[in-house]
C-alpha cells in the first residue's frame, strides 16, 4: 500500500513517518489512504520561458502538475506601439494588370496554377498597405502552396465541389501565416 506526500506528491511507503523528498512529516491516519494507481512521472524537463518585465510566484495548479523555472504573467507583455497611420497606397491599374495576368494564367493552365496568380495579388496587396505605421510584407512562396492546392483541386473533382467550400479558408490560412509586420519609415 502507497501513501501520498500532502507536500510534494511523492508516493511513499505506509511505514514512511517522514518524505525523503521534501521532509514533511507524516500524520498517523495517512497509511489509510490508498492509491491504486500511480500517475505517470513527466520525465522531460519543463520548457524555459522567457522573462520581460514581471516574474511572479507560480499558480499552485502549476506548481503541483508542472515542473516551473519561471512564470510570467500575461499582462506583463506591453502592447506595441500602435498609434501610426494606416492606409493603402496601390493603385487601380497595378490591381487590374495583376488581375488580368493571374486570370490568364489560372484559365491557360485550367486552375492548376491558381497558387501562382493569388500569390501575386497577395504580394501585390501587401506592398502597398501599412497598418498603424507598420509596412506589410509577404514572403509566402507560391511553390510551397502548389502541392497543396493540387490536393485540394483533386479532392474538389472527386466530391463534385463540396471539398471546395473549405478552400478559400485553407487560403486565407496560408496568406495570414506568411505575412510580417515591419515598421514603414514613410508613416510618422
Amino acid at each position: 500500500m502507497a501513501i501520498r506526500c500532502p507536500g510534494c506528491g511523492k508516493f511513499l511507503s505506509a511505514k514512511d513517518e517522514k518524505c525523503s523528498n521534501c521532509g514533511t512529516i507524516l500524520k498517523k491516519g495517512a497509511a489509510e489512504e490508498k492509491v491504486e494507481k500511480p500517475v505517470a512521472k513527466v520525465e522531460e524537463p519543463a520548457k524555459k520561458v522567457e522573462v520581460r518585465e514581471v516574474e511572479e510566484e507560480a499558480p499552485e495548479i502549476l506548481r503541483k502538475s508542472v515542473v516551473v523555472t519561471r512564470y510570467v504573467p500575461y499582462e506583463s507583455v506591453k502592447p506595441a506601439d500602435l498609434s501610426g497611420p494606416s492606409y493603402f497606397d496601390g493603385r487601380f491599374i497595378q490591381y487590374l494588370g495583376w488581375l488580368l495576368l493571374g486570370t490568364l494564367v489560372t484559365l491557360l493552365t485550367v486552375g492548376i496554377l491558381y497558387p501562382l496568380a493569388y500569390a501575386w495579388l497577395v504580394r501585390w496587396e501587401c506592398r502597398h498597405t501599412v497598418t498603424s505605421g507598420y509596412r506589410q510584407v509577404f514572403d509566402g512562396k507560391p511553390g510551397s502552396l502548389i502541392p497543396r492546392w493540387l490536393l485540394w483541386y483533386f479532392l474538389t473533382i472527386i466530391t463534385l465541389t463540396i471539398y471546395g467550400w473549405w478552400n478559400p479558408i485553407r487560403f486565407r490560412k496560408w496568406k495570414v501565416a506568411r505575412i510580417k509586420l515591419v515598421k514603414d519609415p514613410k508613416a510618422k
